[in-house]
């Protein structure tokens, strides 16, 4: 199961554990390495800490799918999402709540570029599906759009009381997707769970969302790498950055699309239109302090496109919102950087 849109971020082991290796320091490091949500997680600790287990971080990832995952039938998100009106339920790790809240910030702050109700369009053009689907007629498109919007109490109303999540549609073809932010929000809740051992700093990497705290095993700030936007199978490095203290999140359409008669379609779709965002902007990474944010922004700077974005970040600066923006001019690959 992949929560994420298209993980993006390549972590360079040469690059985040070669100095390790090497390293004088009487530091004490530990990597916790594991399968989850149909990717991979990796996760560094450096100190002193309580003991963390693999099953503990699996545990936490399980009971996260349990509420959020729509590839899984008994999700609590599933149960909505095929119900016809109602569904409430408790919520006591605040999983779902956290998502909800989350996601209509960066919907309200992005004016919908970012919707967890464009589940019915994803389904429409065949992205969960391992077959090919005919191609969305603009027309098609509309129909669907006509409940598809996460604008507060419109088509959905949600009611966040104590340990409890009660959800309504007004429509019973409303249905949600949390994928663009909920794997950025693991890394956070893990990021708690790590924190709340006493560790000061450690890497946590899940399917490409990274959140990373204090230093590396050399005293440094970690390293990540950013992959060049090639084709699938094809994987280089674009830029590395250093970062300490933050998350980082990117998103494109390089890696996951359809071709159909040698045209490529890419997974972004434009919830306001319906169709698929036709942007110069390849990928859009996101550096935050949290996970989930970072990677929501991500999702919602593919669809507003190059200079939008630009636009987004003069807006917003109290929102602390580092980017790399890589996008193609002319056929050669470009860079936009705000990151120090």
């Amino acid at each position: 199961m992949s929560l994420k849109n298209s993980a993006l971020v390549i972590i360079s082991f040469l690059v985040l554990l070669s100095c390790a290796e090497n390293s004088q320091k009487s530091e004490k490091f530990e990597v916790i390495q594991g399968e989850a949500q149909g990717t991979t997680y990796t996760i560094q600790l450096v100190g002193e800490g309580e003991k963390i287990t693999k099953n503990e971080i699996d545990q936490l990832l399980n009971e996260f799918d349990a509420s959020l995952s729509t590839y899984k039938s008994k999700s609590e998100i599933t149960k909505f999402n095929n119900t016809e009106l109602n569904h409430a339920f408790p919520d006591n790790e605040n999983y779902f709540k956290s998502c909800l809240e989350k996601s209509q910030l960066v919907y309200d702050l992005s004016e919908g570029a970012f919707d967890p109700t464009v589940f019915p369009l994803i389904d429409a053009w065949g992205f969960y599906k391992e077959v090919k689907t005919p191609l969305l007629k603009k027309e098609q498109a509309d129909s669907i759009l006509k409940f598809v919007s996460f604008e507060k109490n419109k088509l959905l109303v949600y009611k966040l009381q104590n340990d409890s999540v009660f959800l309504f549609k007004r429509d019973n073809r409303v249905k949600l997707d949390f994928n663009a932010i909920a794997q950025g929000l693991a890394v956070d809740f893990m990021a708690k769970l790590i924190a709340d051992k006493g560790y000061k700093n450690f890497y946590i990497e899940l399917g490409g969302e990274i959140r990373v705290a204090g230093t590396n095993k050399e005293g440094n700030k970690w390293r990540i790498g950013i992959d060049t936007p090639k084709s699938k199978g094809e994987r280089s490095i674009q830029e590395v950055i250093e970062v300490s203290n933050k998350s980082v999140a990117t998103s494109g359409n390089y890696r996951k699309f359809y071709e159909v008669n040698g045209v490529k379609y890419g997974h972004t779709i434009d919830p306001k239109t319906g169709m698929q965002a036709q942007q110069t902007l390849l990928s859009a990474t996101v550096v935050m302090d949290e996970c989930a944010l970072a990677d929501g922004f991500a999702t919602a700077f593919m669809v507003l496109g190059l200079e939008k974005t630009k636009e987004f970040l003069k807006k917003n600066k109290k929102l602390g919102i580092e980017v790399l923006l890589i996008y193609n001019e002319k056929g050669k690959f470009k860079t936009y950087s705000t990151i120090k």
